[in-house]
């Protein structure tokens, strides 16, 4: 069956943030005198926030401190590192690709409206999205399948077997298959591909740029190429880096 919907994580998959979010995760952490390495926070990326608290403290620090943690890395992200954000390559070509072919485009987001809204600025595809939700009017963060049926709704002539989540991590992946999609994973937010693959990833490709050049081969495609196995797609390139949130409106372009 033929995709009629795309539905995109953004950080670590349209957005070069994941080593920011790290960053300042690290320090909300050491505010709180709770030391954790960089290799644990990797592991952590995609995953919902209250759940980054409750991977990385113990019970009792995740139930008196968590709400302050989370809200304290949002404020050094903000104030000391979106501005350092970028989008990864192609990411505007790939979407007027997708939009050429009739596949309608929703960010699965669960920032903030406000931070959504920046994501949306910095990405320059306003123009092109169908949808974008955040995080307010979801119960449950990923890898709960919550924020991808939030991000179906917005479109209700599409089943969830018409969608395809694309994401960078195993939590995107899961909360896809659980939402009943199908999933096409990117390395470019550092996990490794088996990670992505064990996770449900039906496909997995370098980056952005390499499934826009693979595009024939992906489930977007009009008669793609279908495979019993999941498999690495596209051209080879450099390595990616290997280490292993909250409530919202959906975004209507205007």
């Amino acid at each position: 069956m033929n995709a009629r919907a795309a539905l995109f994580d953004v950080d670590g998959t349209l957005l070069d943030s994941n080593e920011l979010h790290v960053k300042a995760w690290r320090r909300a952490f050491a505010d709180f005198d709770i030391h954790i390495s960089t290799q644990q926070l990797r592991g952590q990326m995609g995953n919902g926030g209250d759940r980054v608290v409750k991977a990385l403290c113990s019970p009792d620090q995740a139930e008196s401190l968590g709400k302050e943690l989370i809200q304290r890395h949002v404020d050094i992200f903000t104030r000391d590192y979106l501005h350092r954000v970028r989008p990864f390559p192609c990411v505007r070509d790939l979407f007027q690709r997708l939009r050429d072919d009739g596949v309608r485009i929703v960010l699965a987001s669960s920032a903030q409206q406000w931070e959504r809204d920046r994501h949306i600025e910095i990405l320059g595809i306003g123009h092109l999205l169908d949808g974008a939700t955040t995080g307010d009017e979801i119960d449950h963060t990923k890898p709960r399948p919550d924020i991808f049926h939030l991000a179906l709704r917005g479109l209700p002539d599409v089943s969830p077997r018409q969608a395809v989540v694309v994401g960078d991590s195993p939590y995107d992946a899961q909360a896809g298959r659980r939402a009943g999609m199908q999933v096409v994973g990117v390395l470019s937010g550092g996990f490794e591909k088996r990670v992505l693959w064990d996770a449900g990833a039906r496909m997995v490709f370098r980056d952005l740029e390499d499934l826009l050049e693979s595009y024939d081969a992906s489930p977007f495609a009009q008669d793609p190429i279908v495979s019993k196995e999941p498999r690495m797609e596209g051209r080879p390139k450099r390595a990616a880096p290997r280490f292993p949130a909250t409530k919202g409106r959906a975004f209507r372009p205007a």
